[in-house]
């Protein structure tokens, strides 16, 4: 094995332990890599998703992450099709973020900046410093 594809199968088996060389050696590296980046986002958007969930819904997002799922099931995929299906899933995420920060926002208002005292106390503390 080259170091070249050394390095991306090391790289693959740390971001998804369940890649397996079969896997690497029937697809390729560049088809095993964009299903992985489409698994890995989607459960991002998931979990995202699941977080805002209480607040607000879109049964566009769930059918969506549904069709992704079974369109990482199909046989013999393309490396455009992934890469068109990788760039939708990160839209969809821009959503589901969208939908995250409204329900958070809906539920706390607005963050502001609040002043509070700087001069030191005696005793134990703990510094927190925020750089605005």
């Amino acid at each position: 094995m080259d170091p070249g594809r050394r390095r991306r199968v090391v790289w693959l088996r740390k971001v998804s332990w369940w890649v397996s060389e079969q896997r690497l050696n029937n697809l390729g590296d560049d088809i095993t890599g964009l299903q992985e980046l489409i698994s890995m986002a989607s459960r991002y958007g998931c979990v995202c998703r699941s977080c805002s969930h209480s607040w607000t819904r879109s049964d566009e997002v769930y059918g969506f992450f549904h069709e992704t799922l079974d369109f990482l099931t199909k046989n013999d995929p393309t490396v455009d099709s992934l890469l068109q299906t990788a760039l939708r899933v990160g839209e969809v995420n821009l959503t589901v973020m969208g939908l995250l920060d409204a329900a958070n926002t809906g539920a706390y208002g607005h963050p502001l900046p609040t002043p509070v005292r700087i001069e030191p106390l005696k005793g134990k503390a703990i510094v927190v410093s925020v750089t605005i």
